[in-house]
């Protein structure tokens, strides 16, 4: 079982030499600080597909074969998700570099560096190369941004709701004993 190697390797996950042996400078491993149920928690939120099936009990073997399952489950409802929206997408995408082309003429750009700062500025990651100085300029721009959050949104969206159909088609493993 990994953890982000936050507990010392050989030492059980949760037994009593994991829960209080220093992980290098005196500093106390996930299982020393937040017992075993808030460990739970941090690993979940490192690794969230690998710690759906981890603590569900049986072999490494069956959690294994319980997460690639999930995995595969996960990548066929996320492309199915997005057959339903690509239309949605497909225009918000031609949208947003037509708009960038509307801003390179504004502004005396090439159309690439206007189509450069459509993505840029739509995906809100705005290194600040370039900039419009038009007011029509700067109100696409704001108009691109609104642009990429919405196309951000229903990729995030479909992303949820595939990992939710993958959990719901996955049985759970049984433990072992």
């Amino acid at each position: 079982m990994r953890c982000a190697g936050l507990y010392r390797s050989g030492t059980a996950p949760g037994g009593p030499a994991a829960r209080r042996r220093p992980i290098g400078r005196g500093v106390y491993g996930v299982y020393g600080v937040y017992g075993v149920y808030g460990a739970r928690t941090v690993s979940a939120a490192l690794f969230p597909l690998d710690s759906i099936s981890r603590y569900s009990g049986g072999t490494d073997m069956k959690k294994n074969a319980d997460a690639s399952a999930l995995r595969r489950q996960f990548r066929i409802q996320l492309v199915a998700g997005l057959r339903v929206v690509w239309p949605i997408l497909a225009a918000l995408v031609s949208l947003m570099a037509g708009v960038g082309c509307g801003v390179a003429l504004l502004e005396h750009w090439s159309i690439f560096e206007g189509i450069y700062f459509a993505f840029v500025s739509g995906l809100t990651i705005g290194y600040g190369d370039l900039a419009p100085k038009t007011s029509v300029g700067r109100l696409l721009a704001v108009g691109l941004g609104l642009m990429g959050i919405v196309m951000t949104g229903l990729i995030a969206a479909v992303s949820v709701q595939a990992l939710q159909a993958a959990q719901s088609s996955v049985p759970p493993s049984t433990p072992a004993g």
